[in-house]
Protein backbone atom coordinates (compact mmCIF):
# COMPACT_ATOMS: atom_id res chain seq x y z
CA UNK A 1 0.00 0.00 0.00
CA UNK A 2 1.40 3.40 -0.97
CA UNK A 3 1.87 6.03 1.72
CA UNK A 4 1.28 8.98 -0.64
CA UNK A 5 -1.57 9.71 -3.01
CA UNK A 6 -1.49 12.21 -5.87
CA UNK A 7 -4.91 13.60 -6.77
CA UNK A 8 -5.52 15.15 -10.19
CA UNK A 9 -7.81 18.10 -10.89
CA UNK A 10 -11.47 16.97 -11.02
CA UNK A 11 -12.43 19.90 -13.28
CA UNK A 12 -10.58 22.42 -15.38
CA UNK A 13 -10.42 25.83 -13.74
CA UNK A 14 -8.58 27.88 -11.11
CA UNK A 15 -7.76 26.30 -7.77
CA UNK A 16 -9.34 27.97 -4.74
CA UNK A 17 -8.06 27.60 -1.15
CA UNK A 18 -10.72 25.85 0.87
CA UNK A 19 -10.75 28.69 3.41
CA UNK A 20 -11.99 31.06 0.67
CA UNK A 21 -15.09 29.17 -0.46
CA UNK A 22 -18.42 30.94 0.30
CA UNK A 23 -19.60 28.26 2.70
CA UNK A 24 -18.60 28.36 6.38
CA UNK A 25 -18.79 24.60 6.81
CA UNK A 26 -16.24 23.86 4.09
CA UNK A 27 -14.22 27.01 4.73
CA UNK A 28 -13.95 26.12 8.41
CA UNK A 29 -12.56 22.67 7.50
CA UNK A 30 -15.44 21.13 9.40
CA UNK A 31 -15.84 18.42 6.77
CA UNK A 32 -12.13 17.83 6.39
CA UNK A 33 -9.11 19.43 4.78
CA UNK A 34 -8.72 19.75 1.04
CA UNK A 35 -8.96 22.18 -1.86
CA UNK A 36 -11.64 23.75 -4.06
CA UNK A 37 -11.85 24.60 -7.75
CA UNK A 38 -13.97 26.94 -9.89
CA UNK A 39 -15.17 24.59 -12.65
CA UNK A 40 -14.75 25.67 -16.27
CA UNK A 41 -15.35 22.19 -17.70
CA UNK A 42 -18.60 20.25 -17.44
CA UNK A 43 -17.46 16.71 -16.61
CA UNK A 44 -16.32 15.74 -13.14
CA UNK A 45 -13.33 13.37 -13.41
CA UNK A 46 -12.10 10.97 -10.77
CA UNK A 47 -9.11 12.57 -9.02
CA UNK A 48 -7.80 9.12 -8.09
CA UNK A 49 -8.60 5.45 -8.53
CA UNK A 50 -10.92 3.90 -6.00
CA UNK A 51 -14.46 2.79 -5.21
CA UNK A 52 -17.56 5.00 -5.35
CA UNK A 53 -18.51 4.46 -1.72
CA UNK A 54 -21.34 7.00 -1.81
CA UNK A 55 -23.29 8.79 -4.52
CA UNK A 56 -25.86 11.39 -3.54
CA UNK A 57 -29.38 10.69 -4.71
CA UNK A 58 -29.34 14.16 -6.25
CA UNK A 59 -26.00 13.38 -7.98
CA UNK A 60 -24.34 16.63 -6.88
CA UNK A 61 -21.80 14.93 -4.61
CA UNK A 62 -20.00 11.64 -4.12
CA UNK A 63 -17.26 9.98 -2.13
CA UNK A 64 -14.43 7.89 -3.52
CA UNK A 65 -12.61 5.56 -1.16
CA UNK A 66 -9.05 5.41 -2.47
CA UNK A 67 -6.85 2.33 -2.24
CA UNK A 68 -4.94 3.88 0.68
CA UNK A 69 -8.18 4.39 2.65
CA UNK A 70 -8.58 8.11 1.97
CA UNK A 71 -12.24 9.14 1.80
CA UNK A 72 -12.35 11.70 -1.02
CA UNK A 73 -15.56 13.71 -0.83
CA UNK A 74 -16.36 15.87 -3.87
CA UNK A 75 -19.22 18.36 -3.56
CA UNK A 76 -20.21 20.26 -6.71
CA UNK A 77 -21.37 23.82 -6.00
CA UNK A 78 -23.00 25.47 -3.01
CA UNK A 79 -26.58 24.57 -2.02
CA UNK A 80 -26.88 22.33 -5.09
CA UNK A 81 -28.80 19.72 -3.08
CA UNK A 82 -31.81 22.00 -3.48
CA UNK A 83 -31.85 21.34 -7.23
CA UNK A 84 -33.01 17.76 -6.57
CA UNK A 85 -30.69 16.41 -9.25
CA UNK A 86 -31.53 18.89 -12.00
CA UNK A 87 -28.42 19.64 -14.01
CA UNK A 88 -26.48 16.56 -12.87
CA UNK A 89 -26.13 13.30 -14.78
CA UNK A 90 -24.27 10.52 -12.95
CA UNK A 91 -22.01 8.37 -15.11
CA UNK A 92 -21.21 5.83 -12.38
CA UNK A 93 -23.08 3.97 -9.68
CA UNK A 94 -22.41 3.47 -6.02
CA UNK A 95 -20.08 0.51 -5.59
CA UNK A 96 -18.35 0.98 -8.95
CA UNK A 97 -14.59 0.86 -9.11
CA UNK A 98 -13.22 3.78 -11.12
CA UNK A 99 -9.85 4.71 -12.57
CA UNK A 100 -8.10 8.05 -12.13
CA UNK A 101 -9.41 10.45 -14.77
CA UNK A 102 -12.62 8.51 -15.39
CA UNK A 103 -15.78 10.64 -15.94
CA UNK A 104 -18.05 10.54 -12.90
CA UNK A 105 -20.77 13.19 -13.27
CA UNK A 106 -21.84 15.39 -16.17
CA UNK A 107 -22.87 18.89 -15.08
CA UNK A 108 -24.97 21.45 -16.97
CA UNK A 109 -22.90 24.38 -15.72
CA UNK A 110 -25.09 27.09 -17.23
CA UNK A 111 -28.32 25.70 -15.78
CA UNK A 112 -26.85 25.05 -12.36
CA UNK A 113 -25.06 28.42 -12.17
CA UNK A 114 -28.36 30.27 -12.61
CA UNK A 115 -29.87 28.59 -9.56
CA UNK A 116 -27.16 28.39 -6.89
CA UNK A 117 -24.84 30.87 -5.14
CA UNK A 118 -21.63 29.33 -6.49
CA UNK A 119 -20.30 26.55 -8.70
CA UNK A 120 -17.14 26.22 -6.64
CA UNK A 121 -16.49 22.53 -6.12
CA UNK A 122 -14.95 21.30 -2.89
CA UNK A 123 -12.74 18.25 -2.66
CA UNK A 124 -12.12 17.31 0.95
CA UNK A 125 -10.66 14.29 2.69
CA UNK A 126 -13.30 13.21 5.19
CA UNK A 127 -10.75 11.28 7.26
CA UNK A 128 -8.12 13.99 6.90
CA UNK A 129 -6.83 13.40 10.43
CA UNK A 130 -5.03 10.37 8.96
CA UNK A 131 -3.15 12.39 6.33
CA UNK A 132 -0.77 15.28 5.86
CA UNK A 133 -1.11 17.62 2.86
CA UNK A 134 2.43 18.42 1.66
CA UNK A 135 1.38 19.91 -1.68
CA UNK A 136 -1.65 21.83 -2.96
CA UNK A 137 -2.22 23.14 -6.46
CA UNK A 138 -2.42 26.81 -7.37
CA UNK A 139 -3.50 28.68 -10.48
CA UNK A 140 -5.32 27.40 -13.55
CA UNK A 141 -5.65 23.62 -13.77
CA UNK A 142 -6.54 21.11 -16.49
CA UNK A 143 -9.03 18.38 -15.60
CA UNK A 144 -7.45 14.94 -15.32
CA UNK A 145 -3.96 16.26 -16.08
CA UNK A 146 -2.91 18.86 -13.54
CA UNK A 147 -1.79 17.99 -10.03
CA UNK A 148 -4.42 18.96 -7.47
CA UNK A 149 -3.55 17.63 -4.03
CA UNK A 150 -0.98 15.34 -2.44
CA UNK A 151 -1.85 13.19 0.56
CA UNK A 152 0.76 11.58 2.79
CA UNK A 153 -0.32 8.98 5.33
CA UNK A 154 0.47 9.95 8.91
CA UNK A 155 0.59 6.26 9.90
CA UNK A 156 -1.48 3.21 9.07
CA UNK A 157 -3.30 1.29 11.77
CA UNK A 158 -5.42 -1.84 11.29
CA UNK A 159 -8.58 0.25 11.61
CA UNK A 160 -7.40 2.43 8.72
CA UNK A 161 -7.08 -0.43 6.25
CA UNK A 162 -9.17 -0.05 3.07
CA UNK A 163 -11.94 -2.56 4.07
CA UNK A 164 -12.34 -0.94 7.46
CA UNK A 165 -12.28 2.50 5.90
CA UNK A 166 -15.05 1.55 3.49
CA UNK A 167 -17.16 0.20 6.36
CA UNK A 168 -16.61 3.38 8.35
CA UNK A 169 -17.55 5.49 5.34
CA UNK A 170 -20.77 3.52 4.87
CA UNK A 171 -21.76 4.22 8.47
CA UNK A 172 -21.03 7.94 8.12
CA UNK A 173 -23.23 8.16 5.02
CA UNK A 174 -26.17 6.27 6.55
CA UNK A 175 -28.22 9.33 7.53
CA UNK A 176 -30.96 10.45 5.16
CA UNK A 177 -31.43 14.02 4.01
CA UNK A 178 -34.98 14.14 5.33
CA UNK A 179 -33.77 14.02 8.90
CA UNK A 180 -31.15 16.73 8.56
CA UNK A 181 -32.12 20.39 8.46
CA UNK A 182 -30.57 23.39 10.10
CA UNK A 183 -32.04 26.83 9.45
CA UNK A 184 -32.27 27.43 5.73
CA UNK A 185 -29.48 25.00 4.95
CA UNK A 186 -29.89 21.27 4.63
CA UNK A 187 -27.56 18.91 6.41
CA UNK A 188 -27.12 15.18 6.11
CA UNK A 189 -24.69 13.82 8.62
CA UNK A 190 -24.12 11.90 11.76
CA UNK A 191 -23.72 13.81 15.01
CA UNK A 192 -20.32 15.30 15.95
CA UNK A 193 -17.45 12.96 16.63
CA UNK A 194 -14.41 15.22 16.70
CA UNK A 195 -13.46 18.53 15.14
CA UNK A 196 -10.13 19.11 13.43
CA UNK A 197 -7.82 21.24 15.59
CA UNK A 198 -7.77 24.07 13.05
CA UNK A 199 -11.54 24.48 13.00
CA UNK A 200 -12.65 27.89 14.29
CA UNK A 201 -15.72 26.19 15.73
CA UNK A 202 -13.74 23.64 17.71
CA UNK A 203 -15.51 24.54 20.94
CA UNK A 204 -19.04 24.53 19.55
CA UNK A 205 -20.81 21.56 21.07
CA UNK A 206 -23.26 21.25 18.21
CA UNK A 207 -20.73 21.78 15.44
CA UNK A 208 -20.40 19.06 12.79
CA UNK A 209 -17.20 17.20 11.93
CA UNK A 210 -15.59 15.66 8.84
CA UNK A 211 -17.85 12.99 7.47
CA UNK A 212 -20.76 12.47 5.15
CA UNK A 213 -22.55 15.73 4.43
CA UNK A 214 -24.84 16.60 1.56
CA UNK A 215 -25.43 20.29 1.16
Amino acid sequence: MTTTLELLAPFSGPAVPLEQVPDPVFAGLMMGDGLAIEPLSSTLLAPCSGVVSQLARTSHALTLTADNGAEVLIHIGIDTVKLEGRGFTPLVRQGDRVAQGQPLIEVDLDAVARQVPSLQTMLVIANSEQFAFPRRAEGLLAAGRSHFLTLAARGMSPSASPPAARNAAAKRWSATRAGCTRGRRRWCSRRPRRLPPKSPLNLAASAPTPGAWWR
